[in-house]
């Protein structure tokens, strides 16, 4: 599939997803949020850049390469959390009250979510974006 509507809905899910469980933990005061996220200050944070980074790719940008570029950041950093959660689930001592394995396992899909879906759209055009009032031949 090489439509880039595909990037577009990926980014806008996760973003809407990310958003949800950074915004939850900013207020919980839990170690985990149903007992899957964990809720720790620096992952919060590192959830409110993704997800700004996500919303960018979803709502905001206007070419292929903006989008593709945003996912991929997005899923090198959810790989690189996850992959390093795995070794230490406390994440060398910066997590307190360390990542649940579900946890692990949906962050690695997260970000292999994304990385697929920037190979997906790999020869997609910025003709084939749905914003057919901004995009494409006059």
């Amino acid at each position: 599939m090489r439509s880039p509507k595909l990037a577009v809905y990926v980014a806008r899910s996760l973003a809407i997803a990310v958003g949800l469980v950074a915004f939850m933990g900013l207020f919980v005061e839990d170690s985990h949020i149903w007992a899957v996220f964990n809720v720790d200050v620096p992952l919060d944070l590192t959830r409110i850049g993704l997800t700004a980074v996500l919303i960018y790719g979803g709502f905001m940008a206007r070419t292929v390469r903006g989008i593709r570029n945003s996912l991929s950041v997005a899923g090198g950093v959810y790989l690189a959390i996850g992959l390093l959660s795995a070794l230490s689930d406390t994440f060398f001592g910066l997590l307190p009250h360390g990542q649940v394995p579900i946890g692990i396992v949906l962050q690695l899909i997260a970000g292999a979510t994304c990385l697929l879906t920037v190979r997906a759209t790999a020869r997609a055009t910025d003709a084939e974006l749905p914003y057919p009032d901004e995009q494409g031949p006059a």
